[in-house]
């Protein structure tokens, strides 16, 4: 795969980095990406690695004759990102795909490594050849980095002093480009793909395995390099646990609620949605009606500089008047791009003081999830893709859309 942004933007990126790091006084920053053997393993995808250097390492993607698509992989790696100059690229490999890995990053500098003591060495090889201060100041950022790194680096660099910076990366990341945004749009757009197939699927008689590879398949056939899914129906979709599917048949009545998204060149997209195999029974279409009402004020409360609180705040104001309130659940979306962005929209946002509650920008990419899960009932989670504007946001999925085109809501249009 080559790399999806023109160099120049690349570059930005660094220097946006550097320019921070400059105030904050770090001699350099530590960008780490952990592998990954699955998108529901719950953990960051190469997002650092994809950012600052377009890595995106091509997908491992098998089918098994009546199984599933195997799970995809990404390898850890570390953007070596110094006070000045250009960044260096730390990453397992074999030296014969030397020439291969660099097609699909801009630069030059990439150093293979053989194990994680081997990351170490290359790191301070890093520090000497940039002329850093070995009594500074290094950030070292990313989801579930090895706290072994850590430990090695602190007995090799006994001066130093080492700080977390995953949170600062993440905002970093948060306001995207009008490249970043043309794909997230196709990336969305696949999954919409997904969506329909799970519409024209769920039916009596389909088994939760033949939903999950009607959607996959679709999503890949519409270009997507990687994907993930999984389909919870009847009393696995109020339960929310168990595998992404079982060999259940669909029956009348069964709400299903499927939870999905792809990869497009090292962007993701997620997205949920919920509907009725069949006739509803008592109390379905009412859980629906509630997230849908919920999504809408989330909606219609975002725009350029209002807070997660003030988002999550606009859901909840309508599940306080439910008398389905206490089967709402606790969390209602999130930030997205290259891998999860640390804005959760959940109930530890309510009682932020505003000082530190986080502002929502111009070209920020949100994924908004409202849900309600009653036992014995079934389970509603409808999630869309957003770009935040000036004055509102761009919706650029369907599924809140479809939820309502099948309850008949005047509103869908």
């Amino acid at each position: 795969m080559t790399i999806p942004f023109p160099r120049a933007e690349y570059e930005n990126r660094i220097q946006n980095c550097q320019n921070w790091m400059k105030k904050e006084q770090f001699e350099a920053i530590l960008a780490y990406s952990m592998g990954r053997w699955s998108m529901m393993a719950g953990r960051e995808c190469g997002g650092n690695g994809i950012y600052y250097i377009g890595f995106n390492y091509p997908p491992y993607m098998m089918q098994i004759e009546g199984g599933r698509f195997t799970p995809y992989i990404h390898t850890q790696n570390i953007v070596f990102i110094p006070k000045t100059g250009d960044p260096s690229f730390l990453i397992p490999g074999n030296p014969e795909k030397l020439d291969e890995m660099k097609k699909q990053v801009w630069l030059d500098d990439i150093r293979l490594v053989s194990s994680k003591n081997s990351f170490i060495d290359h790191i301070i090889q890093l520090v000497q050849e940039n002329g850093l201060n070995p009594a500074g100041k290094i950030g070292l950022g990313g989801k579930q980095t090895p706290i072994e790194i850590l430990m090695n680096l602190q007995k090799r660099l006994p001066s130093t002093k080492f700080e977390g910076v995953t949170h600062k990366l993440s905002l970093l990341r948060q306001v995207k480009s009008e490249n970043e945004l043309q794909v997230l749009r196709k990336c969305f757009e696949i999954n919409d793909h997904g969506l329909y197939a799970m519409i024209e699927t769920c039916k009596p008689g389909y088994s939760e395995w033949e939903v999950h590879q009607a959607m996959e398949a679709a999503m890949f056939r519409n270009g997507a390099n990687n994907v993930w899914t999984t389909v919870h129906s009847g009393p696995r979709s109020w339960a929310r646990a168990g595998p992404d599917f079982t060999q259940r048949v669909l029956e009348e009545g069964d709400m299903v609620n499927n939870d999905y998204g792809n990869e497009y060149y090292g962007y993701h997209s997620d997205t949920n949605y919920a509907m009725i195999v069949g006739k509803a029974r008592d109390h379905q279409n009412n859980l629906i009606r509630l997230t849908i009402k919920m999504q809408d004020a989330m909606i219609s409360e975002t725009r350029d500089g209002v807070t997660d609180t003030q988002i999550f705040a606009a859901a909840m104001r309508v599940a306080e008047n439910s008398p389905y309130r206490k089967y709402v659940g606790s969390f209602f979306g999130h930030a997205y791009g290259c891998g999860g962005e640390n804005l959760i929209l959940g109930s530890h946002v309510l009682n932020k003081p505003k000082e530190q509650q986080l502002v929502v920008k111009e070209n920020m990419f949100m994924c908004y999830e409202p849900n309600v899960y009653m036992p014995g009932v079934g389970g509603v989670n409808l999630e869309d893709g957003l770009i935040v504007t000036s004055n509102g946001c761009e919706v650029i999925t369907h599924n809140s859309y479809e939820a309502k085109k099948a309850l008949n809501l005047k509103s869908y249009a």
